[in-house]
C-alpha cells in the first residue's frame, strides 16, 4: 500500500514536502524506531502518567471515554480506540488510545467526555512543558 508522508521544512526551503512511499507508513523508520513503535511508546507513557495523577480531584482529573465530540456532536470513537484525557490545571491534554490500553489508563470512565477546549498538538506540548516546569 502507498502512503503520503509530509516532511516538515522551513518556508525558506519551500515549506512542507510531500512524498508517496510504497509501504505502510507505520513501518517507516528513522533508523532506530518505526512510527508504530513511537506511537506505542506515546500510548504507554500517557497510561503511565495517568497512574501518577490524582483521581480524587473534581471534576475528574483523569478520565477516559468511548465517545468523543465531533463538530459539537457526541459520537462513538472509531472502532478499536477510546479517548483519554488529563486536566493539568493549565488545560486539558487528550489522546486517542487503542483499546488494548483501556485497563492500563487509570481514568474515571465517562459516557460523556468533557467538551474539547480546542487544544492542538502544539498546545499539548506547551501544556506538558508548563506542567513539568511547575
Amino acid at each position: 500500500m502507498a502512503n503520503e508522508i509530509i516532511f516538515p521544512r522551513s518556508e525558506a526551503m519551500g515549506g512542507p514536502q510531500k512524498m508517496t512511499i510504497p509501504c505502510d507508513a507505520g513501518e517507516v523508520s528513522d533508523g532506530y524506531h518505526t512510527f508504530n513503535e513511537l506511537y506505542e511508546h506515546r500510548h504507554l507513557l500517557f497510561c503511565a502518567l495517568s497512574q501518577m495523577a490524582d483521581l480524587r480531584r473534581e471534576p475528574p482529573y483523569v478520565w477516559k471515554s468511548r465517545n468523543h465530540w465531533i463538530e459539537g456532536k457526541l459520537e462513538p470513537v472509531w472502532p478499536g480506540w477510546f479517548l483519554a484525557g488529563i486536566d493539568l490545571g493549565s488545560g486539558m491534554i487528550t489522546y486517542h488510545l487503542p483499546n488494548e490500553c483501556w485497563d492500563l489508563f487509570r481514568g474515571i470512565e465517562r459516557e460523556t467526555p468533557p467538551l474539547h477546549d480546542g487544544h492542538t498538538s502544539q498546545d499539548v506540548i506547551e501544556r506538558l512543558k508548563g506542567w513539568l516546569e511547575e
